[in-house]
């Protein structure tokens, strides 16, 4: 009966795998690929060379968009380098959310910042900042959105504050520390400066022993050839 338990185990395990049974790492590998992908193609619709995909695609980032779609191809990039690097499960709900602030605070600037009758941030900018203008103001507003963008690059690259911090400290820590060490051995240098130690090396290879010169062994000399001459 036990026997008859574990084979009945081992079959459900079997017809519980999935048939394209590939690890989440690979999954990601591949999504950050096609964004790379994604990343060219977007360059080059915005420059007219991607035929008549890229002409559509660029009349609606520039309707949507305004001048933020320059934007585009870097956030292709930044989003596949995401993938690449992080070590988290399930990384696309934060891309997508950090994704969606960023064009957010970024289009809405534009669109604060825009002349009147331009459509700087596209109609996505112009939209968020019809809503917060009206609320808080101008000043007031370009800052919520200066706040999005800094919150977006946070939740997509799943950047810690205290941690940021930490590494500061502790490189300036580093920094502060060898220069203490030049200081110490700059002064040690001056202090020994009138003393210096050097080896001769002969032709067969020995070493003779160190010669050292300084202002007394001169004096010694310059004594030792007057007691000669007297």
């Amino acid at each position: 009966m036990p026997k008859n338990k574990k084979g009945k185990i081992k079959n459900k395990k079997e017809r519980a795998r999935p048939k394209f049974d590939v690890h989440n790492e690979a999954v990601k590998a591949l999504w950050g690929v096609v964004l790379v992908i994604f990343f060219l193609l977007s360059v080059l619709a915005l420059i007219d060379k991607a035929g008549e995909a890229g002409s559509v695609f660029k009349k609606v980032a520039e309707s949507l968009l305004g001048l933020g779609r320059f934007a585009i191809p870097f956030t292709f990039l930044g989003a596949s380098y995401i993938l690449f690097s992080s070590k988290r499960r399930n990384s696309y709900i934060p891309l997508f959310t950090g994704g969606f602030l960023f064009f957010s605070g970024t289009l809405g600037i534009l669109s604060i910042f825009a002349p009147e009758g331009s459509m700087g941030g596209g109609y996505w900018g112009r939209f968020f900042s019809l809503i917060f203008v009206k609320l808080f103001g101008e000043p007031a507003s370009a800052i919520v959105f200066v706040g999005l963008i800094f919150s977006s690059l946070i939740i997509s690259f799943n950047i810690r504050p205290a941690m940021l911090l930490s590494a500061l400290r502790k490189r300036s820590e580093e920094e502060k520390a060898q220069d203490d060490l030049s200081q110490d051995a700059s002064g040690r240098d001056i202090k020994e400066g009138g003393k210096t130690e050097f080896k001769v090396r002969t032709w067969q290879g020995a070493e003779n022993p160190k010669f050292e010169t300084n202002s007394k062994t001169k004096n010694q000399k310059q004594d030792e050839r007057d007691d000669k001459r007297g």
